[in-house]
Parts: structure tokens; sequence; C-alpha cells
């Protein structure tokens, strides 16, 4: 198999992981009927720490930054499409979006940092 191709398809597998982690931690947040201020600060940090924490394995293997992106992308479309159609809550559905882009991008920034310092 070709870098390219190896590539491609562990693009295409990161997409997979983060459509998965969109739906059922970014987009179930933004869809619950939850209205007190301690359930929605205890989703902010759920998704912090499991995009974090995803984006830091996923930075690992790959040793690309660029994987936090990939990750955070499915989260961003579908976040803004929902938001586009149910704006309610706007801020909240955009600090979603923006600390599932930055946790993963830092996650996946330590993870290739970590496995550049080992030398692997």
């Amino acid at each position: 198999m070709s870098d390219r191709s190896r590539r491609m398809l562990g693009n295409a597998a990161i997409l997979g992981v983060g459509l998965v982690l969109a739906v059922f931690f970014v987009f179930q947040a933004m869809f619950s009927d939850a209205i007190h201020a301690s359930d929605k600060v205890t989703s902010l940090l759920l998704v912090t720490i499991v995009y974090g924490t995803i984006g830091m394995g996923m930075g690992y293997k790959s040793a690309r930054w660029e994987t936090g992106l990939w990750l955070s992308a499915p989260a961003v479309l579908l976040g803004g499409l929902y938001t586009m159609k149910e704006y309610a809550w706007l801020w909240f559905n955009l600090a979603l979006m923006i600390l599932a882009v930055g946790a993963a991008l830092g996650g996946a920034c330590t993870g290739a940092r970590l496995k550049a310092s080992r030398g692997n």
C-alpha cells in the first residue's frame, strides 16, 4: 500500500471516529433538554476531555497535528448545521464546537510532540 493511500485511509478512519464523537458528545449536548448550568458545564468539560484524549492518541499514532482538524471536522459540521436551524443556545453551541476543535488540536499536537520526543 502506498504512503498516499495509507494516509487517505487513516484520514477516513479519523473522520469516522470524529463522526461518532460528534454524534454522541457534541450533538447530544446540543440536542439535550438540560437547562441547568451545571449540566451545560458538565457537557463542556466532557467534550473537552474526550476530544483532548482521543486527539492525543490519534496524534501520537499519526505523528501529525492535522489529525485534530480531521477529528473535529464532523463536530463543526453537525454543530453548525444544527445551530443554523435551532439557534436558541447559540453561544453554548459555539462554545461546544470551539472546545471540540481546540481540544482535538491540542491533544493531537501533544501526541505528535510526544512521539517526536521519543524518536519513534
